[in-house]
């Protein structure tokens, strides 16, 4: 299994942590992670499962960070200043790896008309790059350097063995899973279709706010359509999170075979609390270095929050996720009753203090865990029909949807007005995780799919 962020209970690769729970107990699974994270270190329970687990050194993690700060100046100039002469090419896939830094809020200059130039050059320099010269996605490239720095980790300690399966997660990792399929021949790859990416950045363009911004995503998308197609043609199976992106896997990729796993939650460790707190509080999680995350945030902010504090106005509001931090702690000195919980260890203690959980996104793929978790918590929703997609709930039962800022507060005016309806949506909401969406039957659904596909694959070797 190759995956860009380290697997556990909650965060960005929950799926795989339970995906790989459940065919640890039938295979003999190898990981390897390109990303680390302090604050969410993979538990030591879940690689006692494992045959071997394989992680970029932390020594070696920090030097590519801190080569992308050093040398940064330097690639800008290169950048800027000679594109298109003999190793162009490489010198804007350094460019799109500092686009993908740039788009996460980590702009490099000091701000102002300075930032603002660099940005449009740089984004339209790739965006003409990523067109004309067949560059990679920005979601592909920022994994490249990690992935070059673990490969001759991954030859050294897997020398000699034989795979039956490389499993990746997320489309675009397919270069680096054929560079493993040609160090390990006889395999066959699986791809875990966390999004539909190019489905994803085709929203994030019709919601950015600048031209340059939507022509970026644009054009990521387009990039994005062109290896996910190939990804999924050259996949063994595909599992994907719900049934319409089933539908956008199948359209792009007619031959792909396709199985419909849906996120889901651990029931058990998700459970429902009496609530801490007497005073009306919203809260909202996610990571934060995931744009449509960062828009929702903003969305709700800006259009609707100050909608539901004129009928409720001493409604706090918590912004709780990975980085939260970074992006949104300068809003506390402008926004009264917001609290900003960065990288917690358990999610838990902020579910139970929430009154109600808001998930305004404007864009996404598959299917949101968020919901999940706070429905498993026993919390009143109110969501965008986007951030809900994927999810077999019945409106106004299981939880609230509505897509205009006038809806959305009045949605969470009454929830927080009305207790009685909010108890029984939360306790429909409960029932219904139980039955569809815990991950151990998930998990055992994952581990039927695999084995089908053992056999076959050994036949073809």
């Amino acid at each position: 299994m190759l995956s860009p962020d380290p697997p556990g209970p909650y965060g960005a690769a929950v799926r795989l942590y339970h995906f790989a729970q459940a065919l640890a107990a039938e295979a003999e699974l190898h990981l390897v992670v390109l990303d680390q994270s302090e604050f969410h270190p993979v538990p030591a329970e879940f690689r006692s499962r494992l045959a071997s687990f394989l992680e970029l050194p932390r020594d070696t993690t920090q030097q590519v960070r801190s080569e992308t700060a050093l040398g940064k100046i330097l690639k800008v100039a290169a950048v800027v200043g000679l594109p298109w002469r003999k190793g162009g090419r490489d010198l804007l896939h350094s460019a799109l790896f500092h686009a993908c830094r740039l788009n996460d809020g980590k702009v490099i200059g000091s701000g102002g008309i300075a930032r603002s130039l660099y940005a449009r050059c740089l984004l339209t320099e790739v965006a003409l790059g990523t067109r004309w010269l067949g560059l990679q996605p920005a979601r592909s490239v920022e994994r490249a350097l990690a992935f070059e720095r673990m490969l001759p980790l991954i030859l050294q300690r897997y020398s000699g063995m034989r795979f039956d399966v490389l499993w990746f997660e997320n489309s675009y990792l397919l270069r680096e899973a054929r560079q493993l399929q040609a160090a390990f021949p006889g395999s066959v790859l699986m791809c875990n279709a966390n999004n539909v990416e190019y489905s994803l950045h085709e929203r994030l363009a019709g919601i950015a706010v600048t031209g340059v911004m939507q022509r970026w995503f644009r054009t990521q998308a387009d990039a994005l359509r062109r290896l996910e197609r190939q990804a999924y043609a050259q996949s063994r199976i595909t599992f994907a999170c719900s049934t319409e992106d089933d539908r956008l896997i199948r359209e792009l990729a007619p031959g792909a075979t396709t199985v419909v796993i849906s996120n889901g939650v651990d029931v058990e460790f998700f459970q429902p609390r009496k609530r801490l707190r007497s005073e009306p509080r919203l809260l909202f999680t996610g990571t934060m270095g995931y744009e449509p995350n960062r828009d929702a945030v903003e969305y709700f902010l800006q259009d609707i929050l100050p909608l539901i504090r004129k009928q409720v106005p001493d409604c706090q509001f918590c912004i709780a996720g990975r980085s939260a931090r970074d992006y949104f702690g300068a809003r506390t000195a402008t926004v009264s009753g917001l609290e900003i919980a960065s990288d917690v260890p358990d999610m838990r203690p902020y579910y139970e203090q929430a009154s109600v959980v808001v998930v305004p996104l404007r864009a996404g793929s598959g299917v949101r865990t968020k919901i999940l978790e706070a429905m498993a918590m026993g919390r009143a929703i109110v969501s965008t029909t986007v951030g809900a997609e994927g999810i077999e709930l019945q409106r106004d039962h299981h939880a609230c949807l509505a897509d205009g800022p006038e809806e959305f507060a009045t949605q969470v005016v009454s929830l927080l007005l009305n207790p009685d309806r909010t108890r029984k949506m939360e306790l429909a909401a409960r029932e219904l995780v139980c039955a569809k969406y815990d991950w151990k039957s998930l998990g055992n659904r994952a581990l039927a799919t695999f084995q089908a596909s053992l056999e076959p694959a050994r036949d073809q070797n």
